[in-house]
């Protein structure tokens, strides 16, 4: 009787780490652009840098590529989840950027170059 209790809690075990691993994570943020004539979501699918409004070093760094637009309130949460949480600073539109290394990341849309392509498009990346 004991070994059947037993392996029932370890078969019970083993489902619950298979859903806990293989559970799909939600995304953070919702993208408001599905059937939206926002002005800002012709930006998906293009590429982002850091524009002019950051230190010299900083501008034109290649930071994703934008998979979508979000509007936040001032002081609502603009950062992942395990990071040290980041307030939005004023009411605006955020980019959604994923760059495919990390969890996709918001940045403030007026704080963003938006270009075409990608650097090094066609060439094999590690």
């Amino acid at each position: 009787m004991k070994s059947l209790k037993f392996l029932l809690i370890f078969v019970a075990v083993i489902i619950l780490c298979q859903l806990l691993v293989f559970a799909e994570e939600q995304p953070r943020w919702q993208d408001i652009c599905k059937g939206s004539k926002n002005p800002y979501c012709v930006s998906v699918d293009k590429a982002a840098y850091n524009n002019d409004s950051h230190p010299i070093p900083l501008r034109g760094i290649f930071l994703g590529k934008i998979s979508g637009v979000v509007w936040k309130e001032k002081g609502e949460v603009v950062s992942n989840a395990g990071e040290a949480q980041k307030l939005a600073p004023q009411n605006a539109y955020y980019y959604i950027i994923d760059n495919q290394i990390s969890q996709p990341f918001l940045k403030l849309s007026s704080e963003v170059e938006v270009r075409e392509e990608e650097p090094y498009k066609g060439f094999i990346q590690p």
